[in-house]
């Protein structure tokens, strides 16, 4: 929906002052709040959970970011149910209780190198299409 007020002209377009008529301006007023609605419900934000314990199982939703918060020594991931017609990605992090904590994937997802992960490093997971990324970064 197109609304072009900024040419409205008053006075038989003797004036440029833009006046709407209250009409005109609840219109106005609907389309941004529509525009507002339509850009809320996009689908492009990124959802938050944080899991903690040493130890966790968890199954990962796609498009969510998983925050393990405690110091994982052992980390056993599943994935969820892929989403129709969007591009799936499985994301989570997690700080190393341990060297090299013990982390089980799906079977059928490659590990793109394998970590080496010191205690207290910042370690993050991407797995697309079945590939799993990492990065570990010391802090």
């Amino acid at each position: 929906m197109a609304l072009n007020f900024g040419n409205k002209t008053a006075n038989g377009g003797a004036d440029s002052q833009g006046i709407l008529t209250a009409q005109e301006f609840n219109e106005m007023v609907s389309a941004i709040n529509n525009n507002e609605t339509n850009i809320g419900n996009k689908a492009d934000k990124i959802s938050v959970i944080e899991v903690s314990g040493a130890t966790p199982t968890q199954e990962l939703a796609p498009n969510t970011f998983y925050k393990f918060t405690g110091s994982v020594t052992s980390l056993t991931i599943t994935l969820g149910t892929p989403l129709s017609g969007v591009l799936n990605i499985y994301a989570f992090s997690f700080v190393a209780g341990a060297a090299n904590p013990t982390i089980t994937l799906p079977s059928g997802v490659t590990v793109d190198g394998t970590p080496s992960i010191a205690s207290g490093d910042y370690v993050e997971y991407n797995i697309m299409d079945n590939i799993a990324k990492f990065s570990v970064v010391t802090i």
